[in-house]
């Protein structure tokens, strides 16, 4: 392959994986003003990377067992849940970049108000909360299909 072919083929495969990338990202405005770009992420990205608090790896492992969708907001009032919190935004913002320490390209979290992060977990959780609606529409137990 001649070096003009190869830098075309670096060129396309580059492409490519800015087009993923793009296809993966929305924007999301924040109760702020803010608008940040996040990615969808679930409760498997918090436990693969190691981000699930300990006090709360038990009850989310069962669900995960049991195929259920987990509803990070059931854990609502544990004190681990702030943690919690601070993990999904840190895996779903991707721009401005979050780091430890704000400068003019890096958002600190802890610039971030309480109302910012529930909104992005929020926009998080939000397939788990479209089931919800959905099954609290079923109020009333479905007749068995009678033959005939």
């Amino acid at each position: 392959m001649d070096k003009a072919a190869l830098e075309q083929s670096k060129q396309a495969k580059r492409e490519q994986l800015a087009a993923w990338r793009a296809s993966r990202t929305q924007e999301l405005s924040l109760p702020s003003g803010l608008t940040v770009s996040v990615r969808d992420a679930s409760i498997m990205d918090l436990v693969i990377n190691g981000n699930i608090p300990e006090t709360l790896m038990g009850s989310i492992m069962n669900q995960v067992g049991n195929g259920e969708q987990v509803d990070l907001s059931m854990f609502s009032s544990d004190n681990e849940f702030g943690k919690l919190i601070n993990e999904m935004v840190k895996i779903c913002v991707v721009d401005p970049p979050i780091a430890d320490v704000a400068d003019e390209d890096h958002l600190a979290l802890s610039e971030l108000s309480g109302d910012d992060k529930m909104a992005i977990f929020n926009h998080a959780n939000r397939e788990v909360e479209q089931v919800k609606t959905f099954r609290s529409e079923q109020n009333e137990l479905v007749d068995a299909a009678q033959p005939g």
